[in-house]
């Protein structure tokens, strides 16, 4: 079996100053926090000091790991940290640090590591993106319904997130519609084409359409049909189905299909679909994590 090489940490560890870094629990199952990485070399600032014949506790080479900007409240303890990188001539590389236990220091989480523990190694790029992807654990079944929420259900509260993160981007005109005469709108809103290429200014109309489930059971291609049939009426340009709930391949093949020319469906508009993973990839981006924090404590 071919030896996967490890990378010198002299050349690389200055390197991955200010990388993003992934901080799990102790056995690594759950993601808990995202963070800045930063080190200092210890054994400079010790030589320093020999020369000036200060006392140092230690003659072992160690580095000090400073993880900064750290975006979940976390406890002194014992944390397994993931820093990723892709350098130039060396591809993609990670640096994996197991059993080390953290103190917090201003905020920022702090260790000092020997440096024979540490190791820098090459992934796969698949394995550098599946990395990078890593969300948190969404628990949709406890999901916050605060008290500014504009419902008292958690289908309420699902509509108020999905709104807010809507509203963070280049959208227009955004207006939600109230239980009861959505018409198979939760929302509507306009994008103009100018936000993505300058030479063309033309406004596009969307239709909001959430769907939450607190056991996260199947979207059904009948339901989503008959929601589409009523927003017929208000010729919208794209119809933009959020969802936390399960969706089969029969679903989002019939979903993402031509319905006009495929199928016997009449449904003119273009359909664009966000299900579980990506909005919860999306919640898991430093930008929205006050967001995550507000629906899920």
């Amino acid at each position: 079996m071919e030896t996967v090489p490890k990378y010198s940490l002299s050349n690389t560890m200055e390197q991955l100053n200010g990388e993003r870094c992934y901080i799990f629990d102790q056995v690594g199952s759950k993601l808990l926090a995202h963070a800045t990485f930063a080190v200092s070399d210890v054994s400079y600032f010790t030589s320093q000091m020999h020369e000036a014949r200060l006392p140092v506790r230690s003659d072992s080479p160690t580095y000090r790991l400073t993880l900064k900007q750290v975006t979940s409240s976390l406890h002194k303890g014992s944390y397994q940290v993931k820093v990723l990188a892709k350098l130039e001539g060396l591809h993609h590389v990670v640096l994996k640090i197991d059993d080390v236990s953290w103190d917090v220091f201003g905020g920022h989480l702090t260790a000092q590591v020997p440096k024979d523990t540490l190791s820098v190694v090459p992934i796969t790029e698949e394995d550098f993106e599946a990395l990078s992807r890593a969300v948190f654990d969404f628990d949709w079944s406890k999901l916050i319904v605060p008290a500014e929420c504009s419902g008292t259900k958690q289908s309420d509260a699902f509509e108020d997130l999905v709104s807010e993160l809507l509203q963070t981007m280049a959208i227009d005109n955004f207006t939600r519609i109230g239980t009861g005469v959505d018409r198979g709108r939760d929302g509507q809103f306009q994008i103009n084409m100018a936000s993505w290429i300058h030479s063309v200014n033309v406004s596009t109309n969307w239709v909001l359409q959430c769907k939450y489930s607190m056991n996260r059971s199947n979207l059904s291609i009948d339901e989503i049909y008959s929601e589409m049939i009523k927003v017929l009426m208000h010729k919208p340009d794209y119809y933009l189905l959020v969802t936390n709930r399960k969706l089969t391949s029969d679903f989002v093949d019939w979903f993402q299909s031509d319905l006009m020319q495929d199928t016997n469906y009449y449904i003119p508009f273009k359909k664009v679909l966000i299900q579980r993973e990506e909005l919860e990839g999306m919640l898991s981006l430093p930008q929205y994590l006050w967001l995550k924090k507000k629906y899920f404590g």
